[in-house]
């Protein structure tokens, strides 16, 4: 059974036929209509998007997989210097990706390689990032329990 606040992962084609992996938080199925997207009576999935922070309803019959991740909705605290280092981070992956995705359209090796790297290098900083903050949650957990 999900709990209403796990996170799970669902490979979804939308109405435009864009099919990708989404992480969503469930909230409810129900049987009904939600133009213009969903114009006849059919099951509905109704759940936040957990990127866009958007609550949006989704056709049971275009989930292809289904995966819970065992996460909560906002399992971690972060200090604000760890927020602000992750959204830092973020944004020079960003600007990576962007450059890798311009280097494949260039055709430029240098480009594709640097990019990469970046992206490797700034993936284990997150990574040390939320480590360090999940062993604290952890740390908390523990003094709490009897």
């Amino acid at each position: 059974m999900i709990e209403l606040d796990e996170i799970v992962e669902i490979d979804y084609t939308n109405w435009k036929g864009e099919r990708r992996l989404r992480l969503i938080q469930p909230h409810g199925i129900m049987f009904r209509k939600h133009p213009p997207y969903h114009d006849r009576y059919e099951w509905l999935l109704h759940a936040q998007d957990v990127r866009t922070k958007e609550f949006r309803f989704f056709a049971m019959k275009d989930i292809h997989s289904w995966k819970p991740l065992n996460l909560k909705r906002d399992h971690m605290s972060l200090t604000p210097e760890e927020k602000k280092k992750l959204e830092e981070t973020g944004q020079k992956i960003d600007n990576a990706l962007k450059d890798f995705a311009h280097g494949l359209k260039e055709g430029s090796k240098l480009l594709i390689i640097s990019a990469a790297n970046g992206i490797k290098s700034w993936a284990d900083d997150l990574k040390k990032v939320v480590d360090e903050a999940e062993a604290k949650d952890s740390e908390k957990k523990d003094e709490k329990a009897p």
